[in-house]
């Protein structure tokens, strides 16, 4: 098979074919979240919904070549897990509604698998018509086009999966830091926003950027509580994942024109938010322009992967120091890497990766300051000289 990168035009294609498969995941996940109060079987269905844009946004990027049928085989991997959730959901009897209509809708799906089980090599795939049937069997007589994808904040879905909604930007003249540090000190040095430190602004704008994630990890740690030795954890994860993605950037020059930092995967801004993993839950075009926003959200997604995957896993591993190093697989992966640096052997970039995240986890926790110039971390006894 080529490894050859895709042009722009294959790449918009196989966007727009690939559009169809996560308006359908996102709706048969909010359709059964909407009829259970279940906190476990949203936790599988947030985890399931995960995992699906992870993958979607590695075959978009290249990470993952694309097959033949990319809509295909996210489906044939997803609805096994989806069933098994819905299965689990009735004997446990957390659905509030008739079984018969989820009946119909195991059957339909299992009808669409056994096609391309059948005959796989005869072009007989699911189809974006099929997909539609299949998530309409979820809600009969519903008029809206359960396939329709576009990119604003859908508040159903942020509420149901408790993502929390974060406050609009300060008023014009202000920059959004003035969210988190003191209006006295806000209204000195300059926004943060749409800067692209030089050289000699690299100090001043360290201390800056330090201070906003900071405040961004105290605010969250308020809201979640997390317990001792956890918090601490948490704080560090937080610079520490900027650095590591952004090496502290929201934004870069681009033609001459100061743009956000994007990545190839789809990812924008100081905390590298995947645009399509996250599609629904944020505003894009704040997370693309508001430092303060991107940071706020970046460190709402590590608390959240830090609690519902990496702390489980240390617990059960019995290892406290893999709570860092899995928050970051999943993170970098999604839930399914949590703890891929365990893995042996392990894959060579992954391992590059996770180390590089375990150096500089270790330098910020011992007290070490980012250093921007090499993108890395100066050690405390380094920094006081």
């Amino acid at each position: 098979m080529s490894t050859a990168a895709l042009t722009e035009a294959e790449l918009e294609a196989l966007d727009q074919a690939l559009q169809p498969w996560d308006a359908f995941i996102v709706y048969s996940i909010k359709q059964v979240a909407l009829d259970s109060q279940d906190s476990a079987l949203r936790k599988r269905l947030f985890t399931l919904l995960l995992e699906s844009r992870y993958r979607l946004a590695a075959i978009l990027s290249g990470e993952e070549p694309a097959t033949a049928d990319p809509l295909g085989a996210l489906f044939v991997e997803a609805w096994n897990d989806l069933r098994t959730i819905l299965a689990d959901a009735q004997r446990d009897g957390v659905l509030d509604t008739s079984p018969l209509r989820y009946a119909a809708f195991i059957d339909a799906g299992d009808a669409l698998l056994a096609l391309d089980r059948a005959a796989p090599g005869m072009g007989m795939r699911p189809s974006v018509d099929g997909l539609r049937q299949l998530a309409r069997s979820l809600r009969p007589g519903a008029a809206a086009d359960p396939l329709a994808y576009d990119w604003t904040v859908d508040a159903q879905l942020r509420e149901l999966f408790d993502v929390e909604e974060i406050p609009e930007a300060a008023p014009p003249g202000k920059s959004s830091l003035d969210f988190f540090i003191t209006a006295a000190y806000a209204a000195g040095p300059r926004a943060l926003d749409r800067w692209v430190p030089t050289r000699e602004e690299l100090d001043a704008y360290e201390t800056r950027i330090g201070e906003l994630l900071q405040k961004t990890s105290a605010t969250e740690l308020q809201r979640a509580q997390l317990a001792a030795p956890y918090d601490k954890i948490y704080r560090t994860m937080v610079p520490t994942t900027a650095l590591i993605e952004s090496c502290w950037r929201q934004y870069v020059v681009r033609g001459g024109k100061v743009s956000y930092l994007r990545s190839g995967a789809g990812s924008v801004g100081i905390m590298q938010i995947n645009q399509v993993v996250w599609r629904g839950f944020y505003e894009i075009e704040r997370l693309r322009w508001e430092t303060a926003y991107n940071a706020r959200a970046g460190a709402q997604i590590v608390l959240r992967y830090m609690k519902d995957y990496a702390i489980p896993y240390a617990e059960r591993s019995g290892d406290s120091n893999h709570i860092p190093r899995a928050t970051y697989a999943v993170y970098n992966a999604g839930p399914r890497a949590v703890g891929r640096f365990n893995k042996s052997p392990p894959h060579p970039r992954e391992q590059r990766v996770d180390q590089r995240l375990w150096t500089i986890y270790q330098g910020i926790a011992s007290g070490g300051q980012a250093d921007l110039r090499a993108c890395g971390v100066e050690s405390a006894a380094a920094s006081l000289k």
